[in-house]
């Protein structure tokens, strides 16, 4: 077996198909499976809309101008759905996968000038299967793509700094890359190349590299992609608008909404560290062994591993202070995280044979893993057979796999070279995901609220010659809108149906009564009068939106 062979997992075109079969492995069994949640649907609607209306640079949402966030994922999934033949789960969640594969590449090849083979391979498949990263690796979101995108401006840039690049070259390459990370999430790509090169500059004294032609060319090339990117904006919405627009993400950021400052100062880094499983727990053995606290300390010579270690220094905090942060906020600095991992592994194994502390603690880690992994299985499918759901083949191929390889850790650990931990440690770990989404996405089918079911169900209610179906209140219930067949178009209020009565066609519109009773939604909600319209259709959505309600309003002749 090739783990345990003289020099167990060795030379760069067996880690490149290793990579590339844990990605297929961890994320595409089961991709299409669940139905799009979150903002998944927003992300589809307004790629779908792109295709086709033909205009891909003038986002819509439901017939509506959408600019909170920018088009750039929109285009990815837009383009997924065209080279596939059609807008699917699946083909809509493919560019996160692929992003997910780049940013494993790009820690393997843009840190061989800090990291030997054996640290470069554990921080490639270290990103493939850490828990935050994988989930949003497995979405039609723009998360892994944002992830990606930040990590190879920083991945740039600190090449091009330790390479003693040319000036030009060493700020307008990056500087190139985050105009085109800022069409991701705005501003926030820049807040992290930023804050982390300026403090990084700060400790090495080098801060006059800032005021250099070389930066004033690489600021030029941003904004000259700022300055195209708003000339389109602008053809819609005026400058103060879109202006308006960033204000209120940035105020939201900072607003504490339903979640108290001290609660999120607790529950935000025990959140960020189930994100950064299992992988985090590689850097235990550098705080609990004294002998490599020492070493490690000297790992901070290493210029990557401390570009690193300020990178998440200075962005954690940040985002540990907003009490409205979310957990895919801190993301982007998990790679980081990995690369200060896979120096410190490095470290282990140079030390193993002179700290059997080192190799016992990492083989019971292992070991850990394993039981956990077969415990998770039975659990899955326990649950499983509970709700009387039937595995699919596939699923039970994945859970043979992880029994079969948990026994073989358990029974044959010592049989495993330490540097071969990280390939079994991914597959463990990585193939639990696809495991739990295939048995989800059946679970979640079977629901009587489940969004695909309902959307069905008003398929086959509405009439052929309805045209659309108009939509009341923002995002509640897109969910199900977005698997409509009929175009779906935005309504501010219910007088703005009414308004369309004169039409004499009848008018179809959908919303959900907890929309009525919400103080924060549209405040334009006056009912239509009880004779003026029919209620054909009405299902129980869920708690705090109520029965999802759709009507016809009779056109006036």
């Amino acid at each position: 077996m090739v783990l345990n062979g003289p020099k167990g997992l060795s030379g760069a075109p067996l880690h490149i198909a290793l990579i590339i079969l844990l990605s297929a492995s961890v994320y595409l069994p089961f991709l299409g499976g669940p139905a799009w949640e979150g903002n998944e649907p927003l992300r589809v609607v307004v790629a779908q809309e792109m295709i086709e209306s033909g205009n891909y640079l003038q986002p819509m949402f439901h017939g509506q101008p959408y600019f909170l966030k920018p088009p750039l994922i929109n285009w990815f999934i837009a383009a997924s759905a065209e080279l596939s033949g059609a807008m699917t789960e699946f083909s809509s969640r493919m560019p996160s996968v692929i992003m997910a594969l780049l940013a494993a590449l790009s820690l393997y090849f843009m840190t061989g000038r800090w990291l030997n083979i054996e640290g470069r391979l554990f921080a490639a498949l270290a990103a493939l299967t850490t828990t935050g990263l994988i989930l949003r690796g497995r979405a039609a979101e723009v998360d892994s793509l944002f992830i990606f995108l930040v990590l190879l401006v920083l991945l740039v840039w600190i090449n091009a700094y330790s390479g003693k690049w040319n000036q030009y070259l060493l700020w307008g390459l990056p500087l190139f890359l985050l105009g085109i990370s800022l069409l991701t999430k705005g501003p926030q790509a820049p807040a992290y190349f930023y804050s982390t090169v300026i403090a990084f500059l700060f400790i090495r004294k080098r801060l006059p590299m800032l005021f250099t032609a070389g930066h004033m060319f690489g600021l030029l090339i941003f904004a000259g992609l700022i300055l195209l990117f708003l000339s389109v904006v602008l053809r819609t919405i005026s400058l103060g608008e879109y202006i308006d627009i960033w204000v209120g993400q940035v105020a939201q950021r900072g607003n504490a909404g339903k979640s108290s400052f001290f609660g999120h100062l607790f529950k935000y880094p025990a959140s960020a560290f189930l994100n950064f499983m299992p992988w985090i727990l590689f850097c235990i053995p550098a705080l609990i062994f004294r002998d490599l606290r020492r070493a490690a300390k000297r790992l901070l010579d290493n210029e990557l591993v401390l570009f690193s270690v300020v990178m998440i220094a200075v962005n954690f905090p940040v985002y540990w202070l907003l009490p409205s942060s979310r957990d895919r906020y801190i993301l982007p600095v998990a790679p980081f995280l990995i690369i200060v991992a896979a120096a410190l592994f490095e470290l282990y194994i140079q030390n193993a044979e002179k700290m059997p502390a080192v190799r016992t603690f990492l083989k019971r880690l292992l070991i850990a893993f394993a039981m956990i992994a077969l415990v998770a299985v039975v659990l899955l499918a326990a649950a499983a057979l509970q709700k009387g759901l039937q595995l699919p083949l596939p699923a039970l191929i994945i859970a043979a796999a992880v029994i079969t390889l948990s026994f073989y850790v358990i029974l044959r650990t010592d049989k495993i070279q330490l540097r071969s931990l990280p390939v079994v440690t991914a597959f463990l770990v990585g193939l639990l995901f696809p495991l739990f989404f295939g048995i989800y996405a059946q679970y979640l089918s079977v629901q009587e609220s489940y969004p695909k079911k309902i959307a069905a169900e008003i398929n086959s209610m509405l009439p052929d010659d309805a045209e659309a179906i108009y939509e009341l209140g923002y995002k509640r219930f897109q969910a199900v809108s977005c698997y409509l067949k009929k175009k779906v178009l935005m309504a501010d209020g219910f007088d703005k149906l009414q308004a369309m009565q004169a039409s004499g066609r009848d008018i179809y519109f959908i919303y959900d009564t907890g929309f009525l009773d919400d103080p924060d939604d549209n405040p334009r909600k006056t009912s239509l009068t009880d004779g003026s319209w029919d209620r054909i259709y009405s299902k129980y959505l869920r708690k705090g939106k109520g029965e999802l309600v759709v009507g016809r309003l009779r056109g006036r002749p």
